[in-house]
C-alpha cells in the first residue's frame, strides 16, 4: 500500500492528461465479482460501471450466496461452474443447451437445481434485496473538478473496488468514479465516489485505507 498522503485539493489542480491511469494489456473484458462464498467473471466488452448494475448484482449475488449449504463455495466463470467445500451437497445440473452466456437470473436456477432447494428456500432467497455501500469523498457543484478527482485516486492504482468490478482484466480498472446527483433544490452536484461494498465493515475497511493513503478520511454512505 502507498504511504504518501495526496490531498484532494492537490488532486485537483493536475491535468486531465497527467492523471490518466496507465494500464496493461487486457487479456479479457467484463466484470469481475466476488462475495464471501460466490465469484463470478463475466465476459462483457460493453460493460460499464454503474450504481444500478451494482445493486443488480449485489441483489443475484446475495440470492445465489443464500441458497449455498453451510461451507459450499461456488464460483462462475465465463459461463462454467464450480462448487467447492462441503463434499458433494452440490451436483452440478446444467441443461444440454447450456452455451456458457446465461444470465444471472439463471445462475441462480442453475445453483437452485444443483443445490436441491426446496421451493420455500427459493422463493426467500429471490425477495432478497442486498443492500450496497460505497465511501464518499466529494460532492461538488464542479463536474470538472470531481472528475479530475477521481482520477488521480485512480492513477494510484489501489484495489478499492469492493465486490465489483468492470474493465479490462488484468487492467488496472478504475475504483472511483463520479456519481450526479439532483438535490431537492434542483442543483445538481458531483460525488465522487470509491468502490460497491455489500456490507458497511467491507466500506469501512476501505474508507481507513483510504485515509491512511490520501490523507482524507472519507464517509461510507448507501449506495
Amino acid at each position: 500500500m502507498l504511504t504518501r498522503a495526496l490531498p484532494i485539493a492537490s488532486a485537483l489542480a493536475l491535468t486531465l492528461t497527467l492523471l490518466t491511469p496507465s494500464t496493461a494489456a487486457a487479456c479479457w473484458d467484463g466484470i469481475s465479482l466476488k462475495t464471501e462464498r460466490l465469484s463470478a467473471s463475466i465476459y462483457d466488452e460493453s460493460a460499464e460501471w454503474s450504481v444500478d448494475e451494482a445493486h443488480r448484482y449485489a441483489n443475484w449475488m446475495a440470492r445465489v450466496e443464500a441458497l449455498l449449504p453451510e461451507g459450499v463455495e461456488a464460483s462462475y466463470f465465463f459461463g462454467g461452474f464450480e462448487f467447492t467445500g462441503a463434499g458433494d451437497l452440490c451436483e452440478l445440473a446444467v441443461s444440454a443447451d447450456f452455451d456458457g452466456s446465461i444470465e444471472f437470473n439463471e445462475v441462480f436456477d442453475v445453483v437452485a437445481r444443483s443445490c436441491g432447494s426446496t421451493k420455500a428456500e427459493i422463493k426467500a432467497a429471490r425477495a432478497i434485496e442486498a443492500p450496497v455501500y460505497t465511501v464518499q469523498l466529494l460532492s461538488t457543484s464542479d463536474e470538472d473538478a470531481a472528475k479530475s478527482a477521481a482520477y488521480a485516486i485512480n492513477d494510484l492504482g489501489e484495489y478499492w473496488h469492493g465486490f465489483y468490478e468492470v474493465g479490462g482484466f488484468p487492467d488496472t480498472n478504475p475504483s472511483a468514479h463520479v456519481e450526479p446527483a439532483t438535490l431537492d433544490d434542483g442543483r445538481v452536484v458531483y460525488r465522487v465516489i470509491v468502490g460497491a461494498f455489500t456490507s458497511a465493515a467491507a466500506a469501512k475497511a476501505t474508507r481507513a485505507d483510504i485515509q491512511a493513503t490520501l490523507g482524507r478520511e472519507g464517509m461510507v454512505r448507501r449506495l
